[in-house]
């Protein structure tokens, strides 16, 4: 599978929780290569209430846990869902 596009995965954790962390919100961002298809399936837009929303698959190349947000074309955009094996889909939507 090729990867031609790119996205921007952000990933937002509470403060560290240790004494000489911080509070607050920590958001971290790394570019990765990845396919980006729009969902057409009527039937998955339904399962995940998203009917009414912009809609894409994102296949990242390798494994990734504990994504929020994904930035791709100037715009940001929820995980609803994430799954796979050896690489990472997630359903994404604005």
């Amino acid at each position: 599978m090729r990867f031609p596009d790119r996205v921007t995965l952000l990933t937002k954790s509470n403060g560290g929780g240790g004494p000489d962390d911080a509070p607050g919100e920590t958001i971290t961002a790394k570019d990765t290569p990845c396919l980006i298809s729009p969902v057409a399936n009527t039937n998955v837009l339904m399962t995940y209430g998203l009917t009414d929303k912009q809609t894409f698959e994102v296949h990242l190349p390798t494994l990734v846990d504990g994504v929020n947000r994904v930035q791709f074309g100037g715009r940001k955009y929820d995980v609803n869902k994430s799954f796979g094996r050896r690489r990472t889909i997630l359903i994404v939507s604005a």
